[in-house]
C-alpha cells in the first residue's frame, strides 16, 4: 500500500471506554482540512495546490494515481489540496459583465467558484479538489482504514464548482447540459449505497448553478470501506482540450464505531 500521509483530525461528541476484553469508542469525524496549512509547510509546497498520492483525515484516507516518484500535474486522477479561490461574481466585475482581464489569467480547475471557507468565518482556507481521469485513476478514491475492527457511516460532506465549471455554465452552456457527481460506498466489493449531487442544470428549462458550498446529506451511502466519485455531465459547448471534470469538496462527517478486541 502506498504510504499515507496523516492530516490531524478533528472529532468531537467522542464517546469512548476501556474494557478488560479491549477498546470500544464511538465519535462523529468532522474532516475540514483545517489543519492542510501545516501539512503544506511539510511538503515543502510553494504552489497553493498539493498532490499527493494519498494523504489521511483521521482513520478516512483519500488517493491519487500519481506516484511517489513523479511529479504531479493536472492530469493525475483523484485528491488535490487546494487553497484556490476565485469567486464567480469577482471574475465578471468587468465592464458590461465581462470577465476581467487581470482575474482571466488566474483562472484554475483546482479553483473553487466561491469562497475557499465551506463554514463561513471560521479563518481556514483549505478544501479539496477531485479530478476524475479515466485514463488514470486511484482503484478507490476514499477508504475507511480501520474497516477490519469498525464502520464508518458518513452523514454529510459539502460540494461546489471549480471557477472553470461555474464560468462554463455562465457564459457557454446551452439547453441539456448539466454537471452531477455521483458517490457511490462499498463494503469489500459490495455496493451499500449511491447519492447524486446535481451542481449545474440546463435540462428542460433550468438554469441551476452552483457556486456557494452546498452541504448534501450523503447518509444513503450506509456503512462504507470505501467511496468512489464519478462525473456524469454534459457539456456540449465545451472546446474538446479542455477538462472540466473536476470538483470541490470539504466539510466530510462520518459517524464511526472502533471496537478493539485484546
Amino acid at each position: 500500500m502506498k504510504k499515507i500521509i496523516l492530516l490531524s483530525a478533528v472529532s468531537l461528541l467522542a464517546v469512548s471506554c476501556f474494557k478488560n476484553t479491549g477498546y470500544e469508542a464511538s465519535y462523529t469525524l468532522y474532516a475540514d482540512f483545517s489543519t492542510a496549512d501545516t501539512f503544506f509547510e511539510q511538503m515543502g509546497a510553494v504552489d497553493s495546490v498539493l498532490t499527493v498520492p494519498s494523504f489521511s483525515y483521521g482513520p478516512v484516507a483519500f488517493f491519487n494515481s500519481t506516484s511517489d516518484d513523479e511529479n504531479a500535474s493536472a492530469v493525475n486522477g483523484g485528491w488535490s489540496i487546494s487553497k484556490k479561490c476565485l469567486p464567480l461574481e469577482i471574475l465578471y466585475r468587468g465592464e458590461g459583465g465581462t470577465i476581467d482581464p487581470e482575474l482571466e489569467a488566474l483562472m484554475s480547475p483546482f479553483a473553487v467558484s466561491d469562497t475557499t471557507d465551506a463554514l463561513p468565518n471560521k479563518g481556514k482556507v483549505a478544501f479539496l479538489v477531485f479530478h476524475e481521469d479515466q485514463s488514470s485513476m486511484p482503484e478507490h478514491d476514499m477508504q475507511f482504514l480501520q474497516a477490519t475492527v469498525g464502520t464508518c457511516s458518513p452523514s454529510y460532506a459539502a460540494f461546489n464548482t471549480t471557477i472553470d465549471v461555474a464560468n462554463y455554465f455562465k457564459s457557454q452552456a446551452v439547453e441539456g447540459d448539466y454537471f452531477n457527481v455521483v458517490i457511490t460506498g462499498y463494503s469489500g466489493t459490495s455496493k451499500t449505497g449511491s447519492v447524486e449531487v446535481c451542481l449545474a442544470d440546463r435540462r428542460s428549462g433550468k438554469n441551476e448553478l452552483v457556486y456557494d458550498w452546498k452541504t448534501v446529506e450523503i447518509s444513503d451511502l450506509g456503512a462504507v470501506e470505501y467511496i468512489d466519485f464519478t462525473i456524469d455531465c454534459q457539456m456540449s459547448a465545451a472546446s474538446q482540450d479542455k477538462d472540466y471534470r473536476y470538483f470541490c469538496f470539504d466539510n466530510f462527517i462520518a459517524s464511526i464505531y472502533i471496537k478493539q478486541m485484546n
